[in-house]
């Protein structure tokens, strides 16, 4: 044998021994918000076998130049995200639950492995209020409003108002006014769910002889010509009545009672009721001269034959008449009236009318008789008669 082929050989030799016990390090690590289970299993073995459970065992010591094929598996309620590899992209379907690495770097090689929970979070938002729930059951919020779904479960969502208020629609991994949204569970996923106040109304209505407006603080309501308002549910409203000149505001009636300013919370239908009575105010007849008559009214309220007084709800338009007595005559009308027709007043404050009757005028007649002739005059001044024989 040359002793240049022998050297030749054991160098290869120790080459090869050196190769195989190399020892290196294979270290999982996992991430996300998620949980799972990492195995190994062996594929070339140029050196011991080793297997590596990554829940419990993280890491692995082995063999430069072994292979390995490492499975990702996720925990109910969670889904696997991927791996860090170069050799593991992830393709058109997702990440391959699978990973082969090559123990062919110097030094460890570190291979992380990505899960996150397939989490349902709801949060509510406005000023109402409202339940949503899920279907498969797990979210009911009110109280549990988070939850986890088996990897691509397909989760419905359901709202529900509650009094006094409603549901404008959702928001994040949901979009729309409907009360129902889908959701598929491969991930973390928002949905905001909106509940705002729903707006009540205030009516107020106007009863009684009289007349006046009603206000609100805040404003809404003119009543006047508005005499119904939306509000938010809930809101507090004061109600201010106001009386027109010649009425009076009488009370409230529905949901307010009394004679002061009204206060109310609307919530759905409020009704409010404000009473206004007209103010009476006297008329006074009063009767002169040395005749006699009655004076009579319409609308009824005046009838008399001396001084009287009625009264009449202001803005009343009455009107008087005057009926002379035997041996009398209706001289006309002082005070408030002027005339000799009727009288007609209206009552916008307290009101005098005057009627004057006199006596009325008696005929006195000479005749002259006999052959003779002459003339009969008279003292007051009337008769002379030559002429003027009547007065």
């Amino acid at each position: 044998m040359i002793r240049g082929q022998v050297v030749v050989i054991g160098l290869l030799a120790a080459t090869l021994v050196t190769g195989c016990n190399d020892n290196t390090m294979l270290e999982v690590r996992k991430d996300g918000t998620g949980s799972g289970k990492v195995t190994s299993r062996l594929v070339t073995m140029p050196g011991p076998k080793g297997e590596l459970d990554c829940g419990e065992t993280c890491t692995l010591k082995t063999y430069f130049k072994n292979s390995y094929m490492l499975t990702a598996t996720p925990a109910p309620g969670s889904r696997f995200a991927g791996w860090d590899s170069e050799e593991c992209r992830t393709g058109p379907l997702g990440p391959s639950l699978e990973c082969q690495v090559y123990m062919d770097a110097p030094g460890p090689t570190v291979i992380t492995a990505t899960f996150n929970e397939n989490r349902v979070t709801v949060t509510k938002a406005g000023a109402g209020s409202g339940r949503v729930v899920s279907a498969p059951a797990a979210i009911d919020c009110g109280a549990t409003c988070s939850a986890t779904f088996d990897t691509d479960t397909s989760v419905t969502l359901t709202a529900t108002v509650e009094a006094g208020s409603t549901f404008t629609g959702w928001s994040g991994a949901c979009s729309g006014t409907s009360t129902t949204c889908t959701v598929v569970a491969n991930d973390a996923k928002n949905v905001t769910a909106t509940f705002v106040k729903a707006p009540s109304t205030l009516n107020v209505t106007k009863a009684g002889s009289g007349s006046g407006t009603v206000i609100s603080t805040p404003s809404g309501i003119n009543c006047g010509a508005t005499c119904s308002a939306m509000y938010e549910t809930r809101t507090v409203v004061t109600l201010w009545p106001m009386a027109a000149s010649g009425s009076a505001f009488a009370g409230w009636s529905g949901a307010c009672s009394g004679m002061g300013a009204c206060t109310v919370t609307v919530q759905e239908v409020v009704s409010v009721t404000a009473t206004f009575t007209t103010v009476s105010l006297p008329l006074s007849v009063r009767f002169s001269g040395v005749g006699s008559g009655r004076v009579t009214s319409s609308p009824a309220g005046v009838d008399c034959t001396g001084d009287c007084m009625s009264t009449f709800s202001t803005g009343t338009l009455v009107t008087l008449t005057a009926v002379a007595g035997t041996g009398s005559v209706f001289s006309g009308w002082g005070g408030a009236c002027m005339g000799s027709g009727t009288c007609t007043v209206m009552l916008s404050a307290a009101t005098e009318v005057v009627a004057t009757f006199s006596p009325a005028p008696i005929s006195l007649t000479v005749v002259r008789a006999g052959s003779g002739s002459g003339t009969v005059t008279s003292m007051p001044a009337g008769i002379d008669c030559g002429t003027t024989c009547t007065a």
